[in-house]
């Protein structure tokens, strides 16, 4: 992945330090692992001895695919020809289709490849506040992803979730940075 845009870095080594799982509380529609990387003397190329690997490591079958959400519309849909059934399969189906996912969240794949294509293809031309990619892969045949990125926890940054309360005054020092 770095070779990519970094064609002169040679790693040596890499550890894993950290990782949070999605699903945990921590990380949300993907993985974070905490990398340690060790370069070759003079190899380097600048970039940090430590990255994270934004990835999915839940394996590829037991994520949805888009025919796998197309066969749910389907299912959903039949179910309306039903006079019998009132809704109740519909509903089912989703709440079924939500406690999948309280087990095993994921996003859909074309998310996870647009977001390296952002990271690695748009975010080094932009002047924004987002963590620096060092590379990135999407492979549609097999459904895997990963990005190597900044770990902006060296910088402060933090990772609340939807379970977290966040304090009034982080809110208002984001609108304030916001504001021009």
């Amino acid at each position: 992945m770095l070779r990519r845009l970094h064609p002169d870095v040679v790693v040596r080594a890499v550890e894993v330090l950290e990782r949070a799982r999605c699903g945990d509380g921590i990380a949300s529609t993907a993985d974070r692992i905490a990398l340690g990387v060790e370069f070759a003397p003079g190899r380097d190329g600048g970039l940090p001895s430590r990255m994270i690997l934004k990835t999915l490591l839940l394996h590829p079958l037991l994520r949805f695919g888009l025919p796998a959400v197309l066969s749910l519309a389907r299912a959903s849909r039949a179910t309306e020809s039903l006079p019998a059934v009132d809704g109740g399969v519909r509903s089912l189906l989703f709440v079924l289709v939500g406690a999948y996912q309280r087990f095993f969240p994921h996003a859909p794949d074309p998310m996870y490849a647009n977001e390296v294509r952002f990271y690695t293809e748009i975010r080094p031309q932009l002047d924004l506040e987002a963590p620096r990619a060092f590379g990135g892969l999407f492979d549609a045949k097999s459904r895997h992803f990963g990005i190597l990125m900044e770990d902006v926890t060296l910088r402060g940054a933090s990772f609340p979730n939807a379970t977290r309360d966040v304090p009034l005054d982080s809110i208002r020092d984001l609108l304030a940075i916001a504001s021009p």
